[in-house]
């Protein structure tokens, strides 16, 4: 986790609820996932965690690989209402989502995440994969695997969403 949420992060089952806050111009270079907030588990046994963020704003950041602004693994869920996702970006080495990454390998314990009331714009993951054309995409949101991933009343201005199941 030395590499990951570089505002945030949090593993095993944890339930937080941020209200108000702004993630700008975390990650970078030396930031793999998350650029600003990542939560999950590196256990074999999954043992989610949960976040909630109301009102929040995150602007600018940057991850190598997945979740430009949050990455959650391992069935982890997260509730976003009334954030705003602005100009993230995940260079997708390998998965994805410019602003969201979500990751629940096992059915039965496939995370739910809502996202409510929030703004995806300018979001972006270029194809950094090596060959091209590999398992990356997802400007705004990227899903993987058996999780359940639920909006409304939501925005989109980038490539929002690309699901894929193993």
């Amino acid at each position: 986790w030395e590499r990951m949420g570089a505002a945030l992060a949090a593993r095993g089952r944890v339930r937080l609820r941020i209200t108000d806050c702004n993630y700008r111009g975390n990650g970078g270079d030396g930031c793999v996932a998350g650029g600003a907030v990542a939560l999950g588990t590196q256990h074999r046994k999954a043992l989610p965690g949960q976040l909630s963020f109301v009102g929040c704003e995150f602007a600018g950041n940057v991850a190598g690989d997945a979740g430009g602004a949050l990455a959650l693994f391992n069935s982890s869920c997260v509730n976003l209402t009334n954030c705003v996702f602005r100009n993230n970006t995940a260079w997708g080495l390998c998965r994805g989502g410019g602003a969201l990454y979500t990751q629940a390998l096992s059915a039965p314990r496939g995370g739910i995440s809502w996202v409510y009331g929030c703004l995806f714009a300018g979001n972006r993951c270029p194809d950094n994969s090596d060959p091209p054309g590999g398992l990356t995409g997802g400007g705004g949101i990227a899903q993987v695997g058996h999780g359940t991933l639920s909006t409304r009343h939501t925005r989109q201005r980038d490539r929002w969403m690309d699901r894929w199941v193993d």
